[in-house]
């Protein structure tokens, strides 16, 4: 990962960058440079390895996101000089310190994400209304959106007014009965839709309608109230 503190364009991207951070991947391809009759003077900081393998699947940053806009305060243009100053004079030591003190504040000062359009969180919604037996991994869900975990949460639950946990698990609950009614085993559906602990699955389940999936395999039908809140 690279991050020059340039100011320009970037073409392959159409983003004007005045005092921000390009973060480019290894692998995606970008074409930038300054706007005619103009020159600019960049300072990378390359970083590799599980640092970044970590803040990828943490949502941190993002092959989605690749301009940051955390503007240049004067503790980053000295922690980016430190950096630039002590490789030159091969103080590594000195010179990583530096980079990492850079890196943390870019990360720290990003904005947050911008919001997404509805209908792509609409579709993530959708893709787990259609598996609920599926082990999704919310976090990996964000990365695929260029959002934090934490932003991800924070749109889901301002979009459906629901938690993506309590999302999943709701529609874990209307997928069992779906397949009580058509004859499955309390067990085997429990499998199916992803709670592999009967006794988990039983009291979610009666926390939800008010019957034990065996009292409601015995005839006792009920309403799902809860269906209607679906969005």
């Amino acid at each position: 990962m690279s991050t020059p503190i340039a100011q320009g364009r970037a073409p392959g991207g159409m983003w004007r960058i005045s005092d921000g951070l390009l973060v480019a991947f290894p692998g995606l391809w970008l074409n930038y440079g300054p706007q005619p009759g103009h020159w600019w003077e960049e300072y990378y900081l390359f970083f590799d390895g599980p640092l970044v393998e970590a803040l990828e699947a943490q949502g941190r940053i993002s092959r989605r996101r690749q301009v940051l806009r955390p503007g240049l305060a004067p503790n980053l243009r000295e922690a980016f000089g430190r950096a630039v100053a002590a490789s030159a004079a091969s103080r590594f030591a000195e010179a990583h310190e530096a980079a990492f003190a850079a890196l943390a504040r870019v990360l720290a000062a990003a904005p947050s994400e911008e919001p997404l359009p509805p209908t792509r969180l609409a579709a993530v919604a959708e893709r787990v209304c259609a598996d609920p037996g599926r082990a999704w991994s919310f976090p990996a869900l964000a990365v695929e959106l260029g959002l934090t975990y934490d932003g991800f949460r924070r749109a889901f639950r301002r979009q459906f007014q629901i938690a993506p946990g309590a999302y999943l698990a709701r529609e874990r609950l209307h997928r069992a009965c779906q397949l009580l009614n058509q004859g499955r085993r309390v067990r085997d559906a429990c499998r199916a839709v992803g709670m592999g602990d009967p006794f988990h699955f039983s009291r979610r389940f009666k926390a939800a309608f008010g019957v034990s999936p065996r009292d409601y395999v015995r005839g006792l039908r009920i309403s799902l109230p809860m269906r209607n809140d679906r969005r």
